[in-house]
């Protein structure tokens, strides 16, 4: 598992505003200048930093910092646009520099030991208001697919609300719930928001990263002149790559602690759309299953599910329409108990949809493991 930077660490706070942004004139006390709000996540995804200036030079910020605690801070910025304080209780520097003249080109950086944070200022706010709330469907998948690490799918609800603010709400796949909050911020590659929650596992373990949100078609042209995350990606969808941390603890399920990436892959829901695929195959396996479970179905766009065939495993699922949830049952061994439940998430995008999740297999010799769901197996592309 990662270190931490900031642990044990005293962090001071000094924010020094550059001569690009505006200054305090006619003699006041005190810089004056546009308000904005700024958040930004250190590269290894284990801080945050979120700032939010005022136009009377009064700011109040947070640095969070996984493992250990949150470290608010306050104060105003005097009339040269420079504050310095102290978080904690050691002497080591931070330092926060703003460049930018207006709210829109505003880019907040960060430093402590060696670490960077560039926070960037919001898209949205009450007195510029997005034309309306958004929501996306997510997955999570991981990138090791060794026995060490769950192989279902993660999945996570993504909601941007008309002023910008956003929430992340889902299930891991080992089953625990997570949730994280922020501001959609105009990053250097366009649209982003944090996901950082350090409160899994009895603050034990963490989600983090970025999620990037694909606005504008990228030419070929453009992917050739140089990298950039959204490319490849079409407008409507969410994208980016979380770190998965959980320690090692007593308990079936992963308990020589879990530190892997996720892939999130998401795109806007649309409640009214349904569901479009009419049928298909539904699978479910981990790596206990000599082999999956394969079973054919029939679907509606209400989402009414019908199994064709003998539906040996005796499966169930519901999918709320409203919400896009997906859950069920299903017998891992043919006519006998138990009975597992699964969860999941139907995934709507331009051409189709589908569905994914996970399930906990019934421990065996004090050993429990994730498996995944999905359906249909060929979806249209």
């Amino acid at each position: 598992m990662k270190s931490n930077p900031f642990r044990n660490a005293i962090v001071c706070l000094a924010i020094l505003l550059l001569p690009a942004v505006a200054r305090a004139a006619g003699g006041t006390s005190h810089f004056t200048g546009p308000a904005a709000a700024f958040e930004g996540i250190n590269p290894d995804g284990l801080s945050t930093l979120s700032v939010t200036l005022g136009a009377n030079g009064k700011f109040t910020g947070k640095l969070n910092v996984a493992f250990l605690k949150d470290y608010p801070f306050t104060g105003t910025l005097g009339v040269t646009g420079s504050f310095t304080g102290k978080i904690g209780h050691t002497s080591n520097t931070y330092q926060i520099v703003v460049t930018g003249s207006t709210p829109s080109t505003y880019v907040l950086t960060g430093s402590a030991e060696g670490k960077v944070i560039t926070a960037f200022p919001a898209v949205y706010s009450k007195t510029k208001p997005a034309t309306s709330a958004i929501k996306y469907t997510t997955l999570f998948t991981g990138t090791n697919f060794s026995s060490s690490v769950p192989l279902g799918s993660s999945f996570a609800t993504v909601n941007i609300s008309k002023t910008g603010a956003g929430s992340v709400t889902g299930k891991l796949a080992d089953g625990t719930s997570f949730s994280s909050s922020g501001i959609l911020v105009a990053g250097s590659n366009g649209q982003e928001l944090i996901v950082f929650d350090p409160h899994l596992y009895g603050k034990k373990g963490l989600l983090s990263g970025v999620l990037f949100f694909a606005t504008e078609t990228f030419a070929i042209s453009e992917a050739i002149e140089g990298p950039h995350p959204n490319i490849g990606y079409p407008v409507g969808s969410v994208h980016g790559t979380l770190l998965w941390q959980k320690e090692p603890h007593k308990g079936p399920y992963y308990a020589f602690g879990i530190n892997t990436n996720l892939n999130a892959q998401g795109f806007l829901y649309n409640k009214a759309a349904g569901v479009p695929f009419t049928s298909g195959t539904m699978a479910l396996d981990d790596a206990s299953f000599s082999a999956p479970i394969l079973q054919d179905f029939t679907a509606t766009t209400a989402g009414v599910v019908t199994f064709t065939g003998s539906n040996s495993h005796n499966i169930k699922v519901t999918i709320k329409i409203a919400t896009g949830a997906v859950f069920g049952s299903f017998e891992p061994v043919a006519g006998a108990k138990p009975t597992v439940k699964f969860k999941g998430l139907l995934i709507q995008y331009p051409v189709g949809a589908f569905v994914s999740g996970y399930f906990l297999s019934p421990v065996v010799d004090g050993v429990g493991l994730s498996g995944y769901v999905t359906f249909p197996t060929t979806p249209m592309l």
